[in-house]
């Protein structure tokens, strides 16, 4: 996942997993590719306030990009846009 979650959520976040798996074998019709989105959005169900939009969560600090996964990405996007 792109994002890290907040400190303390490590065993609701491995939850969040396991109830986007259990969907799946019931037949959730997300795709695959769409895997982390689920737990994502799954997980944010489950805080308070239930529900944020993602670039909320982002910018009051419930989710923050995680630097090992997202360096690749920032790079790319630099260069694209030469900033």
């Amino acid at each position: 996942m792109l994002l890290a979650l907040r400190t303390g959520a490590p065993a609701v976040r491995a939850y969040a997993g396991q109830v986007v798996t259990e969907a799946s074998a019931l037949g959730a019709p997300y795709r695959q590719t769409h895997r982390d989105k689920a737990e994502l959005h799954t997980w944010l169900a489950w805080q308070d306030p239930p529900g944020l939009q993602v670039h909320l969560a982002v910018r009051s600090g419930v989710v923050r990009p995680d630097p090992r996964r997202c360096g690749g990405f920032v790079e790319w996007f630099r260069s694209l846009f030469e900033i």
